[in-house]
């Protein structure tokens, strides 16, 4: 070993400069193939957590999807449809136009800020720190923490339109019809509402994921430093995103449970009383009572599912594009 450390992005590796046009159209085109692929495990997951608003205890998964099949349509161009099947059906894609909107552009940015950041390090020809032990994980850790809180701050108004649609507990006729009325409602607050734990979990989940990917792959191919033309396989890879998604995933679910849970809150609190947005405080105090500290793992698995398969297919087709 050599007495300096070298601090590496993971795309920066022997001089190869990502193409950032080429990164961000693997961003976009995996942001929607897995958008659309994995919305009703999405649509599940917030169902499950907006029991929590009815001081309903965990119903289990076969009764909420049961209940999403069975409830009211709500998305506007099913209700037309000759075959109640297919109109259960359409309920569990609700949401998904707010969600292409967030996530296609969301992926796309988040790429592309991985692959600057990457050639920025790789343009400065590294940064010599010595004999610091975790360093490259430190800086994969700091450069998705940025790149994704960035594009999630941005687009938070379509997540919050996105979680509404998805709860059924709104029936705005289109995404334009669902940002006025928050806006209406609780003005800039409203289409914002959630961004700090939306942050607090999409930063740390890519900072956990990046780090996580990056270690993974280099403890399963540890020639992909020193040699300049190796090729990962595919199975490699998907092998690498689905542990670094679980990982990641974990330890970044009760922040995803409390960011639902205050967007969901906002109709019970614009009804009820003049403080349209809920505190922290009393979020979690409503988690607390409905599920205990377990609330705050309250649908893991269909998170974990969505961010696994969505993470092998955003990872793959970025590794291979770029």
């Amino acid at each position: 070993m050599t007495g300096d450390l070298t601090l590496k992005f993971p795309e920066a590796r022997n001089g190869k400069t990502k193409s950032l046009s080429l990164s961000f159209t693997s961003g976009c085109l995996s942001g929607a193939i897995s958008t659309v692929v994995f919305q009703p495990m999405d649509v599940i997951k917030t169902r499950l957590q907006a029991e929590v608003l009815s001081g309903n205890r965990h119903r289990g998964f076969m009764s909420t999807v049961r209940t999403t099949f069975y409830s009211d349509v709500s998305i506007g161009a099913c209700k037309r449809l000759p075959l109640s099947s297919l109109q259960g059906l359409c309920n569990f894609w609700a949401g998904t136009v707010p969600a292409l909107w967030r996530c296609v552009p969301g992926v796309g940015g988040y790429f592309l800020c991985i692959s600057t950041l990457g050639n920025l390090a790789n343009r400065c020809h590294y940064i010599q720190t010595g004999k610091l032990p975790g360093a490259d994980t430190l800086v994969n850790f700091t450069t998705g923490f940025i790149a994704r809180s960035a594009m999630a701050a941005a687009l938070t108004p379509f997540l919050v339109a996105k979680t509404q649609a998805e709860s059924g507990r709104y029936k705005d006729i289109s995404m334009l019809s669902a940002l006025r009325r928050l806006y209406v409602q609780s003005g800039w607050r409203g289409l914002y509402s959630g961004v700090l734990p939306t942050i607090v979990r999409d930063g740390p989940y890519s900072g956990f994921y990046l780090s996580a990917y990056a270690g993974f792959k280099k403890l399963l191919c540890p020639n992909l430093d020193t040699n300049q033309n190796f090729v990962v396989s595919l199975p490699i890879l998907a092998t690498c995103a689905t542990l670094a998604a679980f990982v990641a995933t974990a330890l970044t679910q009760p922040a995803d449970v409390l960011r639902a849970e205050r967007q969901l809150m906002l109709k019970t609190y614009a009804a009820s009383s003049n403080h349209r947005i809920p505190s922290w405080t009393k979020v979690f105090v409503a988690v607390y009572e409905a599920d205990g500290l377990t609330g705050l793992w309250r649908g893991l698995l269909l998170r974990l599912s969505r961010r696994i398969g969505m993470a092998v297919i955003s990872w793959t087709l970025y590794e291979y594009f770029t």
